[in-house]
């Protein structure tokens, strides 16, 4: 709120700003190559990890990559610095996370592993609060539009907030799929589910059909595709597509706030997204295969494997930005229909700017799922 009411830069101080962010983003790129070609120093490679401690750190971080991420949070931070205070809280949340994600992702595999479960209880339990007041607001309806002692006494329960059962199952999931074992997977996909239907067994039958139906829609999307997140990380390469998947959904995510909301004349789906339009889905496509094209730029630029990345052809920029755009807005419709029951903007403010877990990461679970699909089928 008190950002809100900041004075505007002047004229020559945007230009100013201007300026720097160009020179900054042009060194996001530019820089990490000087750097590789005259300082090709790997930190860290003679630290000696037993096998069973390694994916605690791959021993490939070289000052290349930091000198990538000191500048675009540096771009970021300038840019934040030449917008509107509105759109300045979304950038500098972006510069505080975006940097440590991709770092620990991309060097320190199991540290993200275990950021991917701690981020899915963060997930559910918002997934409950909007559960929660979606239940407050049937009863009030109810109770305000009929009298009758049947309307009032079977509101409907979407109450799951304090369910610690459900929570325990997305940690034992979270727990199982880090051994990145298929069968282990799914087998406690599988027991996990079991034991939801038989808790939920013991419930009358009026709350077994409502709560059971919410508690289950819970336990698929998001423990279990947060799973899924753990599994693509253990299989190889994995982290490097877990890299695109974050960058194109990010970025595209970006692209489409501010295009489609400055020029978004055509609705996609008003029912469920009021905000969601065709030219921002466009523009969302076309900055997640910019990103891709990127990535693949760098990885031709170092002559050799970019954090991981497998080698990407122009043709799989198009097919993999194009895959990814289509299954972020599966996710962005899917989060939307769940906080319009709930009656809610944003699924909550982990994210400064941005919304909470699920309106941050709800594009990322259905990219993981699409990049699974793609290397498997």
């Amino acid at each position: 709120a008190p950002a809100q009411h900041e004075k505007p830069p002047t004229t020559s101080y945007r230009r100013f700003l201007i300026v720097l962010s160009v020179l900054s983003l042009l060194s996001t790129f530019l820089a990490p190559i000087l750097v590789h070609k005259y300082l090709p120093f790997t930190l860290g490679s003679k630290v000696s990890l037993s096998d069973s401690l390694q994916p605690l750190y791959t021993g490939k971080m070289t000052l290349s990559n930091l000198s990538c991420f000191v500048f675009y949070s540096c771009w970021l931070r300038i840019t934040s610095l030449a917008v509107s205070p509105r759109h300045k809280i979304r950038l500098e949340t972006a510069a505080n996370w975006i940097s440590p994600v991709v770092i620990i992702n991309a060097f320190f595999p199991l540290i993200f592993q275990i950021f991917l479960i701690v981020i899915s209880c963060y997930g559910l339990q918002e997934f409950g609060d909007i559960m929660d007041k979606a239940n407050k607001q049937e009863k009030s309806e109810v109770n305000s539009s009929s009298s009758s002692s049947s309307a009032t006494t079977t509101g409907r329960s979407y109450q799951i907030k304090n369910d610690r059962f459900l929570l325990s199952i997305s940690i034992f999931i979270g727990i199982s799929s880090i051994l990145g074992i298929w069968t282990i997977f799914a087998g406690s996909i599988c027991f996990s589910f079991a034991l939801l239907l038989l808790s939920s067994s013991f419930r009358d039958r009026q709350s077994f059909r409502e709560k059971t139906r919410l508690e289950v829609l819970g336990f698929v999307y998001i423990p279990v595709v947060s799973g899924l997140g753990n599994m693509l990380c253990s299989i190889p390469n994995g982290n490097g597509w877990i890299l695109v998947c974050l960058s194109c959904s990010w970025i595209g995510d970006g692209g489409a706030y501010f295009i489609g909301g400055r020029y978004g004349r055509h609705k996609c789906h008003p029912a469920v997204s009021s905000g969601k339009s065709w030219e921002g889905i466009f523009a969302e496509g076309f900055w997640s295969i910019v990103t891709c094209l990127g990535i693949r730029w760098i990885q031709t630029s170092w002559n050799e494997e970019y954090m991981g990345i497998p080698s990407l052809t122009v043709l799989d920029c198009f097919v993999v930005g194009s895959l990814l755009t289509a299954s972020g807005v599966a996710g962005d419709l899917c989060e939307s229909l769940l906080k319009r029951l709930g009656g809610v903007k944003d699924s909550g403010d982990f994210f400064p700017g941005h919304g909470g877990v699920l309106d941050r990461f709800d594009g990322l679970y259905f990219s993981v799922m699409t990049i699974l699909v793609r290397l498997y089928c």
